[in-house]
């Protein structure tokens, strides 16, 4: 990387690159010829911003994961599982320990959560889907991937929404039920 750094930033290699008709302009106003010294001083800097904001990132999306998780431990939320039928809703909890309490069945039995991906997992360990959470509206949308089960027998767009957004029946399920 260092020496990829080097080329780009030494003066002549830009020169080089510049079309003819442009070469010859440059040359004849005699800029300072820039030397080893300074062009591996801004190779040095391009590389430490480079890993900082690597490491940025980062730290970041450990932080948006570790409120993911928190806001699903803690909400209280409802599964749209299948968008064409209107009453296909049911209300799902998400356990510390990555299962899946209430709503769990054969297609929703664990949970993962990284990068501002709710993962669903089967039974059997197969992935069932994955919702990109909107820190905003504090819904998740699936993300439609082919890979997921759902998609594969074409439940698109299912949603993940807080229960206070759900339909009144679903929402009066969880005070049956003392959840």
């Amino acid at each position: 990387m260092l020496s990829t750094a080097v080329l780009v930033f030494s003066a002549g290699h830009l020169l080089s690159t510049l079309p003819s008709e442009y070469r010859s302009e440059f040359e004849a106003l005699n800029l300072p010829s820039y030397g080893l010294v300074p062009t591996l001083l801004g190779a040095t800097v391009i590389i430490a911003v480079t890993f900082w904001s690597m490491y940025l990132r980062v730290f970041i999306r450990e932080r948006e994961t570790a409120q993911l998780r928190q806001d699903l431990i803690n909400g209280d939320w409802v599964m749209n599982y299948n968008p064409q039928l209107n009453n296909a809703q049911k209300r799902i909890q998400f356990l510390p320990d990555g299962r899946i309490g209430e709503g769990s069945n054969e297609n929703e039995t664990s949970w993962t959560a990284s990068n501002e991906l709710l993962t669903l997992w089967r039974m059997n360990g197969d992935l069932q889907n994955k919702f990109r959470y909107d820190t905003k509206t504090r819904m998740l949308a699936s993300t439609n991937e082919p890979t997921a089960d759902a998609m594969k027998r074409g439940i698109r767009d299912q949603l993940i929404f807080p229960a206070e957004f759900a339909r009144p029946s679903v929402r009066a399920s969880s005070t049956a039920t003392g959840s």
